[in-house]
């Protein structure tokens, strides 16, 4: 089945998020990598093409990856079908950068945290309904290009709709095994 997502945004280009970027241009989806400023944006998109293990084939994909810094980009986000944060692990800045993603995203665009240990529901609170409907947790391991498990944990009000894209992306342009999990509980 052909998926609807054709482009993602991913806000924090460090390792996973180079990563994923690497995944997603080699698979000839539309990238933008964001940071909190042009110089790691410029780090995480040579870690893409200069690194020992190469996280892409084909190095002349990565020149399709559009880099910016969460200033001056972060509106382009809106041209984006999937937004993909990929910043620290302080739910703080998460709940911070997702405040923002929901002033500038397409209302029917898919967004999703990659943490491993924050609840979806701590990081959705006080976000829309409507957001919230297309919001959950697509947590890659590292390597990406290697490791063939993506786990997707939905939040309360996430819809079917936004899962079945996403699953059915992850799965069939990502050949990534996902993995059905619970958001968990503090």
């Amino acid at each position: 089945m052909t998926s609807k997502i054709k482009s993602i945004a991913i806000l924090g280009a460090g390792t996973m998020g180079a990563g994923i970027a690497a995944l997603a241009a080699e698979k000839n989806c539309k990238v933008l990598l964001l940071d909190i400023n042009i110089d790691a944006a410029k780090k995480g998109k040579d870690q893409i093409i200069n690194s020992e293990n190469l996280p892409i084939n084909d190095k002349n994909k990565a020149s399709d990856i559009i880099i910016g810094d969460f200033n001056n980009d972060f509106h382009l986000i809106k041209n984006y079908d999937w937004i993909c944060e990929v910043v620290i692990e302080k739910l703080s800045v998460k709940k911070e950068i997702f405040k923002k993603i929901e002033v500038f995203r397409s209302q029917d665009s898919i967004v999703s945290s990659n943490t491993s240990g924050i609840p979806l529901k701590d990081i959705a609170e006080n976000l829309s309904i409507d957001m919230q409907k297309n919001m959950c947790i697509t947590h890659f391991f590292n390597p990406v290009k290697i490791m063939k498990l993506c786990e997707v944990i939905p939040g309360v009000h996430t819809s079917n709709s936004t899962l079945f894209e996403l699953k059915n992306f992850l799965s069939n342009k990502m050949n990534k095994g996902v993995v059905n999990a619970k958001d968990t509980v503090n």
